[in-house]
């Protein structure tokens, strides 16, 4: 209940070897922010195991958290959100 991961790539067949994509949980069975609750996020490449990005987000008026222009590549990234 205190985490959120989720592992995200590009497709072989596609033109680009990454681009930024913005990512919103939604429709968690754990994980259940409240308005205005403060989050740290990491997006991990899972090939070098070394943190791309890092950041913090904010839950809006509705709990949801939106973490925006995440780098997104074919070797896969792990995002996780955590309290």
């Amino acid at each position: 209940k205190d985490k959120w991961e989720m592992t995200v790539w590009l497709v072989p067949s596609c033109p680009d070897d990454a681009c930024t994509v913005d990512i919103t949980p939604r429709h968690c069975r754990a994980f259940k922010p409240k308005a205005g609750e403060r989050f740290r996020w990491t997006n991990t490449s899972v090939a070098t195991g070394k943190a791309v990005q890092t950041g913090e987000v904010v839950a809006d008026k509705w709990g949801l958290i939106t973490l925006k222009t995440l780098a997104v590549t074919k070797g896969k990234n792990r995002i996780t959100v955590g309290r």
